[in-house]
């Protein structure tokens, strides 16, 4: 799909990027600039650059940034810069000033991996921390000087074909930086994990944690990452260690016994259920199609249940780079859930 230049604002020359931005501002009174932080987009291709657009635009009522969107074509055979800016507005009261974003846009065509560092860095607002969401394969084509400003790397590994050849890409890549990894495939189970962990605020239903002897989850087709890493959470915080998987069964040792985690694809939300089965308790957690609660169940072997609703976790992009955004801790328990998860990808 050829690239609709109309919806990145007006056309400037990269090198006068910086005086048109001014000139945008000064033009109009009725708008005022607002921005507390860097937010980097790099996509690849020119239909990604629109649909980033229409995101970026949804999120200026919840955060100020100033955005900075690339869209990499390393395949061209010509290398080619060309360069956009716009504004996203919205008015927070009658009578007030429209409150904007603005948006740097370049696309980059040809030798990317010598020309994105300069691009990048030459349109930062330097006294702000930089969140880069890299929207596509892992980054090979980064030269590492580029991870040395970057405070909070987002990227999906949902999205990845090969998780555990990319998992490794990426370590390689990032080399001795300390940026924050934020994967969207760990924020997508946020209100599942939750759910679960306030389940267990009790002494009675703890102790069936020292027991379980199943784990049953099911997901969405391509939801298979964000499945695994919710074993590695249970796997890292109780002390597991992983026998191995054999297709869709992950078997763990708890040091008193083992735990069996079956993961199971069908149509529906990203995870549509999970049950544990322990000796003393069984808990299960699902999500009925289309709706935006779960159903949380716990029953002893007597036949005693206990019913919950609580939130669930939104499928939509918006919502889940949404939440993520809203977070700035360092994700200490993903690197942990990964650490467990990574060798079973």
């Amino acid at each position: 799909m050829p690239l609709d230049a109309t919806t990145l604002g007006t056309p400037v020359e990269v090198a006068a990027i910086g005086k048109e931005l001014k000139k945008l501002w000064a033009a109009d009174k009725t708008r005022t600039r607002a921005t507390l932080f860097n937010f980097a987009i790099v996509c690849q291709g020119e239909a990604a650059m629109t649909e980033n657009t229409e995101l970026l635009s949804d999120f200026v009522r919840g955060h100020a940034f100033h955005a900075l969107l690339i869209g990499i074509a390393p395949e061209a055979k010509e290398t080619k810069v060309d360069a956009w800016i716009n504004a996203h507005c919205f008015l927070p009261k009658v009578g007030a000033k429209h409150v904007c974003c603005e948006q740097v846009s370049i696309f980059v065509q040809g030798n990317v991996k010598a020309l994105l560092p300069n691009l990048l860095f030459s349109q930062l607002d330097y006294d702000l921390p930089l969140t880069l969401w890299w929207r596509c394969d892992c980054p090979e084509l980064v030269d590492s000087e580029v991870w040395r400003w970057v405070n909070r790397l987002i990227f999906d590994s949902q999205t990845w074909s090969d998780a555990r050849k990319q998992f490794t890409t990426l370590r390689r890549s990032l080399g001795s930086s300390h940026a924050v990894l934020c994967d969207l495939a760990w924020t997508r189970s946020l209100h599942m994990r939750q759910s679960l962990a306030q389940l267990f605020d009790t002494p009675e239903t703890a102790s069936a944690l020292h027991s379980l002897k199943r784990i049953a989850i099911t997901h969405a087709p391509g939801a298979r990452t964000t499945a695994m890493l919710l074993v590695g959470w249970f796997a890292a915080q109780l002390g597991w260690s992983a026998h191995g998987a054999r297709g869709n069964h992950v078997h763990f040792s708890t040091g008193t016994g083992d735990v069996v985690c079956d993961l199971t694809e069908a149509e529906g939300s990203c995870i549509s259920a999970i049950e544990l089965v322990s000796d003393t308790l069984t808990i299960s957690a699902s999500r009925p199609t289309t709706a935006n609660f779960l159903h949380v169940e716990i029953r002893d072997p007597a036949g005693n249940t206990t019913k919950h609703v609580m939130p669930a976790d939104s499928d939509s992009i918006t919502s889940v780079l949404d939440q993520e955004l809203a977070s700035w801790g360092r994700h200490s328990v993903y690197l942990k859930a990964l650490a467990a998860t990574e060798p079973l990808l």
